[in-house]
């Protein structure tokens, strides 16, 4: 039996004095665990009782069959058992020493994991209260003033306050959605109390990463808080943390203070912005209002035009892996467009290159787009990907001007043969003979010095 091996691996004596014993146990039975969870999951309380004496251990069991659980080797129903046993095994007020904390938070970990999948919501269950008040406990001990946290969200949620923190988040919100109700106390209580006290950087980050389904199932409680929640103006504000971390959600997005929003999408660490701002446009969100304002006031910023160059960049890269019904497509294509309009300077057009990957934006409008791009800024990401694509159609004009501009441009030797050889093929296979943009395309060629390529690849006959 799993309970027997483990309290046989408990009392094992370990006789050399330069191993960490305890660290050794867990280490075996997380291997032991790996090899066959399910096995190890029929009898928790078992072992539970068994590695009493040992947390290290306890904490490596526990946090095992959670992983598993994670990884879809463990059934729903056999959720619930190891977390209520998991919770009946937790440190007693005011223990302390080696693995007590990990285990702590591993109980969070797993009541977590088991609210978020539906388990062990029964409003009526004395465990389930219990567990809650036994969380809300670790909150209040854990939350302190503080403000100069490196990396707040990753350092809260490995102690045992910030996973309780998030852990009662979790089943606050699933709460909401089986219900339909708003946030319901104690965690509403509690994550006022969390936003009125002094800043704590930690627990704040936690409430931040959270904060598109808090909003999402009580915008009244958010609009209450909005001073304290969607205010950019310190980096401890959740509305920081939700930018970086946080899921999408364009209710908050548009409660943002914009120019506080266009700032952090210009900034060194602006990527989790942007993603979220084009996110908002390709769903057809109006949130953030017409795109040639918002492009042309994210340009203003400093660094402005290399954020408007990654967005366009960005958001040809989410349309690679788009179904082939998604209207991503036509809005994304509309941005562009829009980014165009707006006259911005050639830098923040850069990005746009990237669209040459984008197979689910059709040929006729790319080659448009693109042509009208390459005459502002020839200078494109991925400047060979974009002559490859232009150079499957020899009965475009707008592919013939494409060819000419990048042949302009300055890229390394290896590309800039590779563009050669595209653009030459395009001039020989063209079927635009005799009109100026084959003129156009011509003389560049004789420039870059690759026009005799083009004379050796003659048109391909019917």
């Amino acid at each position: 039996m799993a309970s027997a091996a483990v309290g046989q691996l408990v009392a094992a004596p370990v006789k050399r004095t330069d191993v960490d014993a305890e660290g050794a146990r867990a280490g075996l039975i997380s291997d032991l665990v790996a090899q066959d969870p399910p096995l190890w999951a029929r009898d928790p309380d078992g072992v539970a009782a068994a590695a009493a004496s040992a947390p290290t251990v306890l904490a490596a069991y526990f946090n095992s069959l959670h992983r598993a659980a994670r990884e879809g080797k463990l059934a729903d129903g056999e959720l619930a058992p190891i977390a209520l046993a998991a919770f009946a095994a937790r440190p007693a007020a005011g223990q302390d020493g080696p693995g007590t904390e990990q285990l702590q938070r591993v109980i969070c970990n797993l009541l977590h994991r088991a609210w978020e999948s539906d388990l062990l919501l029964d409003t009526a269950s004395g465990e389930e209260a219990s567990a809650v008040a036994w969380m809300e406990g670790l909150v209040t001990d854990w939350t302190q003033p503080r403000a100069d946290t490196r990396q707040p969200l990753l350092t809260a949620i490995d102690q045992p306050g910030g996973a309780g923190l998030l852990s009662l988040i979790a089943r606050a919100v699933k709460q909401a959605h089986r219900t339909g109700q708003t946030l319901a106390d104690p965690v509403r209580t509690l994550l006022t109390r969390l936003l009125e006290d002094e800043p704590d950087d930690q627990a704040l980050a936690v409430i931040g990463f959270c904060l598109g389904q808090l909003t999402h199932v009580d915008a009244a409680w958010a609009e209450e808080h909005a001073d304290r929640l969607y205010s950019l103006d310190a980096p401890w504000r959740p509305a920081a943390t939700w930018l970086r971390h946080g899921r999408p959600h364009t209710g908050v997005l548009a409660r943002l203070d914009r120019t506080a929003l266009l700032q952090t999408a210009a900034g060194p660490d602006g990527i989790p912005a942007i993603d979220k701002i084009i996110l908002a446009f390709l769903n057809g969100s109006e949130a953030l209002g017409p795109a040639t304002v918002l492009l042309t006031e994210l340009a203003a910023q400093d660094g402005g035009p290399q954020a408007v160059s990654e967005v366009l960049c960005r958001i040809a890269g989410a349309l690679i892996q788009c179904e082939e019904t998604s209207p991503w497509p036509e809005r994304a294509a509309a941005l562009w467009r829009s980014a165009l309009d707006a006259q911005l300077e050639p830098a923040a057009l850069t990005g746009a290159g990237r669209f040459a990957y984008a197979d689910r934006l059709d040929d006729r409008t790319w080659l448009e787009l693109t042509a009208l791009t390459v005459a502002l800024q020839p200078a494109l990401e991925a400047p060979y990907q974009v002559a490859e694509r232009a150079g499957r159609h020899p009965d475009s004009a707008d592919a013939l001007r494409i060819a000419a501009a990048l042949l302009g441009t300055q890229v390394d030797l290896f590309h800039q043969r590779e563009i050669e050889g595209h653009a030459a093929r395009l001039f020989a296979q063209s079927t635009a003979d005799g009109t100026s943009d084959h003129e156009q395309l011509r003389i560049a060629l004789i420039n870059a010095g690759a026009i005799e390529a083009a004379y050796k690849d003659p048109p391909t006959g019917p």
